[in-house]
């Protein structure tokens, strides 16, 4: 089979005449001149020969790779990189230069900073001398203080002791102005015209601190004023009576009061019969003085209050006994012999209850303590008593030895009460060799005003 030989326009296209896909891949701006060229060409060429048509499709069916999966060429890459390049040079340069004023300002502080260290280093030594003078004369300002605060201090108290001690006069003067103005035994001898008689009386035995509390710790040291005051005189009639200057000190084994009185019996009827109570803790100074007891305890006859009464920083027990169509003893206790045994202690008491244990104390010695006056007169601490006209008053000493292997000692005598008058000789208590005499003076009650 003959081949037919190809024109020479299909063995080697003319460069200057581009076909038609040489026209699609050329850019925008070229377009529109490759196709007018294109044009011409294809007139050319089917003028020319008439298998020009054929290749002209054949061309033109041949696809072309598209521009956008084209690879990029090495000149943009590296423009874009020197792009960026300078975008950071030129941030990088703007961050210096905006740091530059920052940098002077710190520079400037530092300076500053310096010389303030400087001007500190030179100046310290003399602050420190100045500041170590103004301590020694503050030092010294302190000690001349000192010393007059206690030199006002003294003043101040001795002022106070001064104040004090006139207020303690004044009140010793207000309280022997206020006690009782009726004496022990005014009815002994009644006048014929008189109209004593028997009454009820209220007998204290004994005053107990049963309790403290408050922060007070024993042993105390009390001083104040136990007081009673009845119909028949209004005024104190003196139970318990201690300055400041003589306080009684009391344990919690032995937390009685040393009672002394009353000066005469304490009647009871149906108008109120008052007992007062005031009782201190003495402390270091008067200022610190504590209020232990104050109290009033109201009797009437047939109304007698209970027996424990707490006040203040303490509880008091009080033991008293209502005695009914009552007198008034005194006793006296005599020595008319012999002398009290050596190694004993004593107690004597009086009684006139239906319960013997209702005792008043009337004298406690320890060995070798027995008060006696020039007389033989024993010194009771209390005297005065009650007792009913129905039961005998009984007066009673007991010995305690000191030692041990000895035995306790006791002596009563019985006295029968009466109106008036003294009771007869011959009554005698017997301790060992000490011989005593009782006498017994006897007093109604007669109302004056």
């Amino acid at each position: 089979m003959l081949s037919l030989p190809l024109p020479r326009h299909a063995e080697a296209p003319n460069p200057k005449l581009p076909t038609t896909s040489a026209c699609l891949l050329r850019p925008r701006g070229r377009l529109l001149l490759g196709s007018s060229r294109c044009r011409a060409a294809t007139k050319y060429q089917s003028a020319e020969s008439p298998d020009a048509s054929s290749l002209r499709l054949a061309s033109v069916a041949a696809p072309s790779p598209p521009a956008s999966v084209r690879p990029p060429d090495g000149g943009g890459l590296l423009l874009l990189l020197s792009v960026a390049a300078s975008a950071v040079a030129i941030s990088a340069s703007f961050i210096f230069f905006s740091a530059i004023p920052s940098m002077l300002d710190c520079k400037r502080a530092a300076e500053s900073l310096e010389k303030s260290f400087d001007l500190t280093r030179e100046k310290l030594p003399e602050s420190m001398a100045s500041v170590r003078l103004v301590a020694k004369e503050i030092g010294a300002l302190s000690v001349d203080l000192s010393d007059l605060s206690q030199e006002l201090t003294k003043v101040v108290r001795s002022s106070l002791s001064i104040v004090h001690t006139a207020d303690a006069q004044l009140r010793q003067l207000a309280t022997s102005a206020q006690q009782a103005s009726i004496p022990a035994m005014r009815h002994v001898n009644p006048a014929s015209d008189c109209s004593a008689k028997a009454m009820d009386t209220l007998q204290i035995m004994s005053v107990k601190v049963a309790a403290i509390n408050g922060g007070l710790h024993w042993p105390l040291q009390v001083f104040g004023i136990v007081a009673a005051r009845d119909y028949l005189d209004r005024k104190r009639n003196i139970i318990f009576h201690r300055p400041r200057t003589d306080c009684q000190t009391i344990t919690e084994d032995d937390c009685y009061l040393a009672l002394e009185g009353p000066t005469h019996a304490i009647v009871v009827s149906y108008d109120p019969t008052y007992l007062e109570v005031s009782l201190k803790v003495k402390g270091a100074t008067e200022s610190d003085d504590k209020d232990l007891s104050a109290l009033v305890v109201v009797f009437r006859a047939g109304a007698c209050p209970q027996s424990v009464f707490p006040s203040r920083l303490s509880t008091l027990e009080i033991n008293f006994d209502h005695i009914y169509r009552s007198v008034e003893a005194t006793v006296f206790i005599r020595i008319i012999g012999g002398s009290w045994p050596d190694g004993f202690r004593g107690v004597f008491s009086a009684a006139s209850s239906r319960d013997d244990t209702l005792q008043v104390k009337l004298l406690d010695f320890e060995d070798g303590g027995l008060p006696v006056d020039a007389n033989g007169v024993i010194t009771l601490t209390r005297r005065v008593v009650s007792a009913a006209l129905q039961r005998n008053l009984k007066v009673s000493v007991m010995a305690f030895p000191i030692n041990e292997g000895y035995a306790a000692k006791t002596s009563e005598a019985v006295l029968q009460p009466h109106r008036a008058g003294v009771s007869p000789p011959g009554v005698n208590l017997c301790i060992g060799s000490c011989s005593m005499e009782v006498r017994v003076a006897w007093s109604c009650f007669c109302c004056e005003w």
